[in-house]
């Protein structure tokens, strides 16, 4: 960034020396281009708080999904209709379990 500082009375006695059209443009050039890097700044910064919004409503939905998943498997596995028990009831309605017996109800832990 380009900083931009003078001295008034040095400023106005080189008046004589400069040509001040051509002053007034170049410093008109530079407000010019501020100004559009103020816009630049402001949309950026619109883009970003657009982007988070999104980025929020993402993993709402991604915990809504699994909540919904959770409350199902739950749902599901206190069923009293449903055709698979849970592990714990499998294991004390079996009439002795083997080693091999209940394989697919067993649920392994990562």
């Amino acid at each position: 960034m380009e900083t931009f500082s003078f001295d008034m009375p040095q400023a106005i006695g080189n008046l004589d020396a400069v040509d001040v059209l051509k002053e007034e443009r170049a410093v008109a050039l530079q407000i010019q281009s501020l100004e559009e890097y103020k816009k630049i700044i402001s949309y950026e910064k619109k883009r970003r708080s657009a982007a988070e919004v999104i980025q929020t409503k993402r993993n709402i939905n991604q915990l809504k999904i699994q909540l919904k998943s959770q409350r199902r498997s739950v749902r599901v596995a206190t069923s009293p209709y449903s055709k698979y028990k849970p592990l714990q009831q499998a294991q004390t309605t079996a009439s002795a379990p083997t080693e091999n017996t209940n394989t697919s109800m067993l649920i392994e832990e990562n």
